[in-house]
This record gives C-alpha cells, structure tokens and sequence, in this order.
C-alpha cells in the first residue's frame, strides 16, 4: 500500500528484550505522530522475506521511508 505519510518501519520479535523495553516508547512516538506517520511492526519470525530485502543484522531496527525511499 501506498501513503503519502512517512512510514516507519519497526523490524522487532516478541522474544526480543531490546525490543519489549523499545515497546513503551514506540507506542508513545506512534500514538503522539499517527496524523503525520504512519508506524507498523514487522515481526521478524512472521515475514522474514522483508529481513532479507532489508538486511536487518539486529533487532530493533527502525527504518523511515519517505515517498518510497
């Protein structure tokens, strides 16, 4: 999908403790942006395809994307 909107790109895994402690923070950014950006998650165990076409190295990783870059 397409948006005219930032997108942030939260790359994380449930098991992940850098990631459960991220988790309070995020949803604070996302919550306080969610009329300017658009936030997802992208658990790694679920869609590891996106992990490679990343080539996320460690968790958390956080990408933003602006007009399609």
């Amino acid at each position: 999908a397409k948006s005219d909107k930032p997108v942030m790109l939260q790359f994380y895994s449930p098991s992940c403790p850098h990631c459960k402690a991220m988790e309070p923070i995020v949803t604070r950014v996302a919550t306080k942006l969610k009329d300017t950006v658009v936030s997802m998650r992208v658990d790694i165990n679920k869609i590891p395809e996106l992990v490679t076409a990343y080539t996320i190295k460690s968790i958390p990783t956080f990408i933003l994307h602006k007009k399609g870059k």
